[in-house]
């Protein structure tokens, strides 16, 4: 009946979550904000895909 599959995460995918803050903690903080550019990006993408 076919072939019996087997799937297999990546190890790219096991982070250690507490390393990964303290990575995180190097950079300054960043401010949400509004760009032009991110509008055009959805409409983009929506033509793309409707």
């Amino acid at each position: 009946m076919g072939k019996k599959w087997k799937f297999n995460y990546s190890s790219g995918y096991h982070t250690d979550e507490k390393a990964a803050q303290e990575f995180d903690k190097r950079f300054s903080p960043k401010n949400k904000e509004y760009w032009y550019s991110h509008e055009e990006f959805s409409m983009a993408v929506r033509t793309f895909l409707e």
